[in-house]
């Protein structure tokens, strides 16, 4: 009678832990999800500047020449910019946290 309660009680302990662990993994899953979803967009934006393609205001012809790295500058704030406003909403919905 001990023996079956100690077991009972040792298989319930090895339950709620495996509830416990299961539980972490999913909540770590989802907070790598949010932020993969976030910087995957950012990766595609900034693929192009990889690319042979036509750099903005690089040749204008205003007199005002923009050759200097003030553009490439201005994209990437933009592009950083946005990533911090999504990541706090997403911080600010609870998406992501501490986990405190």
């Amino acid at each position: 009678m001990v023996l079956s309660r100690a077991h009972a009680n040792y298989s319930g302990q090895l339950a709620l832990r495996a509830n416990r662990i299961a539980h972490d993994v999913g909540v770590f899953s989802s907070r790598w999800l949010v932020l993969m979803g976030l910087m995957l967009p950012l990766q595609v934006a900034t693929m192009a500047f990889g690319q042979n393609i036509r750099v903005p205001w690089k040749h204008s012809d205003e007199p005002l020449r923009f050759d200097s790295d003030a553009p490439w500058l201005g994209i990437m704030g933009a592009i950083l910019l946005t990533f911090a406003a999504c990541l706090a909403l997403a911080w600010s919905r609870s998406y992501l946290s501490l986990g405190i």
